[in-house]
């Protein structure tokens, strides 16, 4: 029998108030052969009748967190009672996915049964919109090869996903490292293809947006480095622990220095111009101009008090047994649970 005989596809779409994007993002995973099932957290705009109107299946989350994570299971859910398939590819609404990229995904999981799933080069389709949009297109832009962790789209093997459990709807950020990591600890391998899988459009203008971003994923490092502290996750733990020492604890050691004796301050900053110029080196290695380099850089360091932030709300709702509250930094949406790439990093 071949591939597509073999390994039947479905299509996920999480999404929320995503507007004109979800019709681009729909008709891009529309296919003869492919179940396609949306999944709306509680959309005010049209979204669930624009997407029956383009004769999608459509599923409303109601009450609770709408997590990404929520979402991606209640898709996955629907197609397990309405159209079985062997190999599901999430997406967020905001995406737009690149033709021919779903075969040549299918036909990469093919050549390994190891391989649980693939993903590939997710790309900002309006770089020039904002400076915060270039930033996080240069966090999507990882080298192929076998990865730690897939993104909100991928291409994944049901079986084993029902074998580990599932996607786990509580967590607010960092379900999709999550669930790779129970994957890998399972002996699965994961992989990252060199070819463009999907236009995104965060829409990013603002910098508070980009901060609230590095909250979130604070919280993701803690949290999910907490579930996995014994398995293949157990490096976000430690990750955790220094954007707390890097992001609030020198902070204050440097503000208390400023009013004792203002040399010490000077040199307990060298650790931030240490850390700005080697990651500085780490984008132009890879490619990128010496400013945009230093943009990115800057950003990531400067964001670390937030990440430093977002690691004490998880600790905070540990403590006292309430559950960190969704942390959106794209009003209305469904944003994208894996952690920038430069949030921890130094």
């Amino acid at each position: 029998m071949s591939a597509t005989e073999t390994n039947k596809v479905g299509v996920v779409v999480i999404g929320r108030n995503e507007g004109p994007r979800l019709r681009r993002c729909l008709e891009s995973v529309r296919r003869d052969d492919t179940a396609v099932v949306y999944v709306d957290s509680a959309s005010s705009d049209g979204s669930v009748d624009l997407a029956r109107g383009l004769g999608v299946a459509v599923v409303e989350l109601s009450g609770g967190k709408m997590t990404a994570a929520r979402g991606r299971q209640a898709g996955l859910d629907w197609l397990a009672r309405h159209a079985p398939v062997d190999l599901v590819h999430f997406i967020d609404g905001d995406c737009v996915m690149e033709a021919g990229w779903l075969d040549a995904a299918r036909a990469h999981l093919d050549t390994d049964e190891n391989i649980v799933a693939v993903t590939g080069r997710r790309h900002e389709e309006d770089m020039d919109g904002s400076v915060w949009n270039r930033l996080i297109d240069m966090d999507w832009n990882l080298e192929p090869g076998e990865v730690p962790y897939f993104g909100g789209d991928a291409l994944v093997r049901v079986g084993p996903m029902a074998q580990v459990g599932g996607w786990n709807p509580t967590l607010i950020a960092g379900e999709e490292p999550e669930l790779s990591y129970r994957l890998r600890d399972a002996g699965w391998r994961i992989e990252r293809l060199d070819g463009l899988m999907c236009w995104h459009d965060i829409a990013m203008r603002r910098f508070g947006e980009y901060w609230k971003r590095s909250r979130r994923s604070g919280h993701a490092y803690a949290e999910v480095g907490w579930l996995h502290r014994k398995g293949h996750g157990r490096g976000w733990l430690t990750r955790a622990v220094a954007l707390v020492l890097q992001g609030l604890v020198l902070p204050v050691l440097i503000v208390v220095a400023a009013f004792m004796w203002w040399p010490a301050a000077l040199v307990l900053m060298l650790p931030y111009a240490w850390w700005t110029a080697r990651m500085m080196r780490w984008c132009v290695m890879r490619g990128y101009p010496w400013g945009d380099s230093l943009r990115y850089a800057a950003a990531n360091v400067a964001c670390r008090p937030a990440a430093g932030w977002g690691v004490l709300q998880y600790l905070w709702g540990r403590l006292t047994g309430k559950r960190t509250g969704l942390i959106e930094y794209k009003a209305g949406a469904n944003a994208p649970g894996a952690p920038a790439a430069g949030a921890g990093a130094g």
